[in-house]
């Protein structure tokens, strides 16, 4: 999401990109996509303690914003959004996608926060000092976090903005995509690859996994993924930037299962997990409690029903 990234205009219908399925349900209409995005900046102005334009942008506005159905690919699950603006265009949105500047270092917190237990249950599956790369930087929590745990730690990430953000912040950011980066490493050089909360964004998965596949040392730990589900109730939707679908995809394990296998990635678990905190100190101290409820109640259900989890985290491990 952006504070003042244009919206853009459907392009092209696609297939299913998991298992190039052309059947699928209609499960939300632009009209309701709409609605839902309505609702969202009704969700977040009542509960928002202080009116900041850019928090509430920040929430409610995305950068695939545009009119578009919701589909579910019969064969596999995959729920995806059709039609859409071509790659190049959804690329290009990221590129130039803007944020309000104080919004920035507020954001790091939270991210931090998500990704530190991820980051130490990453170091142990890799070789010390291990060298691992984040698909999408955005501000840099993973990335911070992956140093505390040890590890060397670098990230592609296409938006000028953030990059430059994240290496003002003393971290190692390069202004590019993963397939770019790709062509400029060498073959085999990361011992793991992250990809958190952008899995979900990339428009062209099959060719992030190739460049996955050949970044990837064969005889080491891994990749991550982190995956979109279907939609779950109002308040889990809107404390989990949910509500209006706002990426291209949503993967199930099944679809990414089939999405994965002509890579040499073997799926060894999978956990569910909920979006970081959204509730800052511009949100109603009542509004963080109901945040911090509504995701207690969704961690404690995750044993036993994990298709209740908002977002998955998938580990993957290359072929040795």
């Amino acid at each position: 999401m952006a504070d003042s990234q244009p919206a853009l205009e459907p392009e092209v219908e696609v297939a299913c990109a998991a298992c190039g399925g052309e059947v699928a349900d209609c499960i939300c209409d632009a009209a309701g996509l709409a609605a839902q995005l309505a609702a969202a900046r009704a969700f977040h102005r009542a509960r928002q303690r202080r009116r900041s334009r850019a928090a509430l942008e920040e929430r409610a506005t995305f950068t695939h914003h545009y009119p578009t159905e919701l589909l579910a690919c019969r064969t596999c699950g995959l729920v995806y959004r059709s039609p859409r603006p071509s790659t190049a265009a959804l690329i290009h949105a990221y590129e130039d996608e803007r944020y309000a500047a104080e919004r920035l270092p507020q954001m790091v917190g939270s991210q931090r926060a998500l990704f530190r237990p991820k980051a130490a249950a990453l170091a142990r599956e890799v070789r010390a000092d291990g060298r691992v790369l984040e698909v999408g930087a955005f501000v840099g929590g993973f990335l911070a976090a992956a140093r505390e745990a040890g590890l060397d730690a670098v990230g592609p990430d296409p938006s000028a903005q953030l990059s430059a953000f994240c290496r003002g912040s003393g971290l190692r950011v390069i202004r590019a995509t993963l397939e770019e980066h790709a062509r400029s490493e060498r073959p085999s050089c990361y011992d793991a690859i992250a990809i958190w909360n952008a899995f979900d964004q990339l428009p062209r998965p099959r060719v992030a996994l190739a460049a996955v596949q050949r970044l990837l040392r064969p005889a080491e730990a891994g990749a991550v993924r982190e995956a979109q589900r279907q939609p779950l109730p109002l308040r889990a939707l809107a404390w989990n930037n949910l509500l209006g679908f706002p990426d291209p995809n949503g993967y199930g394990v099944a679809a990414l299962d089939r999405l994965v296998a002509p890579f040499a990635l073997t799926r060894i678990r999978v956990e569910g997990d909920t979006l970081g905190t959204l509730a800052d100190r511009g949100y109603a101290r009542w509004a963080r409690l109901e945040e911090r409820a509504v995701k207690a109640r969704q961690r404690s259900r995750f044993a036993r029903e994990l298709e209740r989890a908002p977002w998955l985290d998938v580990w993957l491990r290359g072929a040795r």
